[in-house]
């Protein structure tokens, strides 16, 4: 009844709606039942979010996102009891079957020795001494095999992994070093020369223009080698560790700010995508970053990727400023990112509002991509 007047306020009187949402969440609380706690702890979040008071409004968030995790696991734990509960009365079946045809033998076994034919015990017995003597020998080979077998597939993973990691170490090595001699060669010099322009342009009674000009164009010149450098990294790191590693260098870059916090999601159950996959993504989620960052004025990034099989779900969303979606749809930001959604045979849908943020949500199916690719 609480969650339901709130909602009724929640036009009309936002203060009356977040006190009948709280009173809706403690009651909840109480009687345990999480889906109603995290409809009202969702409710509150979009309220504060509207009175633009961003630290409650990512607690609630928060707290709302722990109690769907909980509800998750409640279904995925009723879903495996049903299933234990099959597998118990299919398995209790199966024996009760397993001791009817024993029964059975034994019954047919005692009839054929009450024919009388004694001479043929002693040949059956002995038959059935060597028959499972033969079995437990094979048994032990078998084993013996088995365990060989698995201490070459140990020694032969334990000889990967160190493989693997000497081969990472290595290439962050050498990633150090080219970055290095790109700033040093690239980025060094035109510096120094920008700084002797200065000097000239400025070591006079009079402002040299052309000096200045020069100074401009170099100035510009590092701009473009500096992107160049960056880009090179970013690809690198989507190459060599994927698209999760390469969102983790972009959440430290923007949360180095101290201005805006970025949260991710990641239900999946794959490591590596496929290369046009992990380079669009990235792009995507990047593009919808920095409109928010320079148009909206957020203080929370949000990224859910969800895997469902062959399908993935990406979800973007930010608490900042928003904009109208029918008229503003035709930015240049806003094209890249639907662009690159075609490109990757994905459906894009775009919701934001003024003074409620933005939320992009982009289905894609992997099956469209033939096999994984990291090069």
């Amino acid at each position: 009844a609480n969650l339901t007047m709130a909602y009724v306020y929640s036009d009309s009187d936002i203060d009356r709606a977040i006190a009948l949402y709280e009173e809706a969440d403690s009651v909840a609380k109480i009687a345990g039942s999480k889906p109603y706690q995290a409809r009202a702890n969702l409710s509150l979040y979009e309220l504060f979010n509207q009175k633009k008071d961003y630290e409650k409004a990512l607690a609630y968030y928060r707290t709302y996102n722990k109690l769907q995790l909980q509800v998750s696991n409640v279904e995925y734990d009723s879903k495996v009891g049903v299933l234990q509960q099959r597998f118990d009365n299919e398995r209790t079946k199966k024996k009760l079957l397993e001791q009817r045809r024993k029964k059975e033998q034994e019954i047919a076994r005692s009839r054929l020795l009450k024919t009388g034919i004694l001479s043929l015990c002693g040949v059956v017995l002995v038959l059935i001494v060597l028959f499972l003597q033969r079995i437990r020998i094979n048994r032990l080979h078998r084993k013996r095999l088995r365990d060989a077998h698995n201490q070459e597939i140990n020694a032969l993973i334990k000889d990967q992994e160190l493989e693997t990691i000497e081969a990472a170490l290595t290439g962050q090595e050498t990633e150090r070093k080219r970055i290095a001699e790109d700033l040093h060669d690239r980025l060094g010099s035109s510096l120094s020369a920008v700084r002797m322009y200065f000097e000239a342009a400025t070591d006079r009674e009079r402002i040299d223009s052309y000096q200045l000009k020069k100074a401009y164009q170099l100035l510009d010149t590092s701009i473009e080698d500096m992107r160049g450098i960056a880009h090179n990294l970013i690809t690198g790191t989507l190459s060599k560790f994927g698209l999760f590693a390469a969102l983790e260098d972009l959440k430290n870059t923007i949360e180095g700010t101290g201005n805006v916090a970025v949260t991710y999601d990641f239900q999946v159950t794959e490591e590596r995508f496929h290369k046009e996959i992990e380079i669009n993504v990235y792009r995507i989620i990047q593009e919808a970053f920095s409109n928010a960052l320079k148009h909206a004025s957020p203080t929370l990034l949000f990224v859910q990727f969800s895997q469902q099989e062959d399908e993935v779900l990406i979800r973007i969303q930010d608490n900042g400023s928003g904009f109208d979606a029918y008229r503003d749809y035709n930015g240049m930001g806003l094209k890249n990112i639907k662009a690159r959604v075609q490109k990757l045979g994905g459906d894009l849908f775009l919701e934001s509002h003024i003074n409620r943020g933005t939320h992009y949500e982009i289905q894609l199916k992997l099956s469209q991509n033939e096999e994984t690719d990291y090069s």
